[in-house]
């Protein structure tokens, strides 16, 4: 379980400013970039230790920050300890992946994660499911399919660190026939993770690299989309802005009316 006594803010360093319920996090500079374009005016950029950047701003009256991380699960399982210490509580991932098919598939919403990352370990033993919150992976899902964004949901292998478990061959061969095709680096972190601090978690991993390219790209988060993939990336992202939106609209609903229950 995590460390309730870890300090606070010794990775982001944020600083005096006040991140909102709702967060996006991404370890893709690029995916980090084309989302702040998304917020109603420009926000300030605050940047930490390890590559991290905060973005905090509003989208449709919605409080909203998207955190740019480092590589690696370890990156994400400090990310994690800090959002929850700031108040976060629920949290959409948005990352680039590896796939094993001939074609590229369309992008993952990832139902669980396969714990190759090791990191998870350290928090929990293995026999418990990398899972999302259902509620958040039931609004994104609804949100993708009203904005017809081409979409699976379906596992992802996640390992740890780019191309830790690419090297030995597994890939091709024994994932393949599981039928788990995309691989990713942190989400079982995040889930496992999320899952002791309570936060309503879902990752959502765009397929971007055949894993035959993997050792020439090697680390994938800095993938960079040709101008015709970006459009269709740029549809991807402003949808989890929309679910995020619908999220915050559902609880208020849910509140207002459980205040109107009391009242009767």
């Amino acid at each position: 379980m995590l460390n309730s006594d870890a300090a606070v803010n010794t990775h982001l360093l944020l600083g005096e400013e006040k991140l909102s319920r709702y967060a996006i996090i991404t370890d893709s500079p690029w995916i980090f970039d084309e989302g702040v374009k998304i917020f109603e005016e420009t926000p300030t950029v605050t940047r930490g230790r390890y590559g991290v950047k905060v973005a905090v701003g509003e989208y449709k009256g919605l409080h909203l920050s998207i955190v740019q991380y480092g590589v690696g699960s370890s990156e994400a399982l400090a990310l994690v300890e800090e959002l929850f210490r700031s108040g976060v509580r629920v949290v959409v991932k948005l990352g680039f992946g590896v796939y094993t098919m001939t074609e590229k598939p369309p992008a993952r919403i990832a139902i669980g994660a396969v714990r190759l990352d090791r990191i998870s370990e350290a928090i929990a033993p293995l026999e418990m499911p990398a899972i999302p919150n259902y509620e958040l992976l039931t609004q994104l899902a609804i949100s993708f399919n009203v904005e017809s964004i081409p979409h699976e949901e379906d596992l992802v292998v996640s390992v740890g660190y780019p191309i830790s478990q690419l090297e030995n061959g597994l890939l091709p061969s024994w994932w393949r026939k599981m039928g788990i095709n995309v691989v990713d680096l942190d989400t079982a972190t995040l889930y496992v993770a999320s899952y002791f601090r309570r936060l309503k978690t879902v990752s959502v991993v765009i397929p971007a690299i055949p894993s035959s390219d993997v050792f020439e790209k090697r680390v994938w988060t800095a993938y960079i989309p040709s101008k015709g993939e970006a459009e269709r990336y740029r549809e991807i992202i402003g949808t989890v802005y929309e679910s995020m939106y619908h999220m915050k609209e559902k609880a208020w609903i849910e509140s207002t009316t459980k205040k109107l229950e009391k009242r009767q």
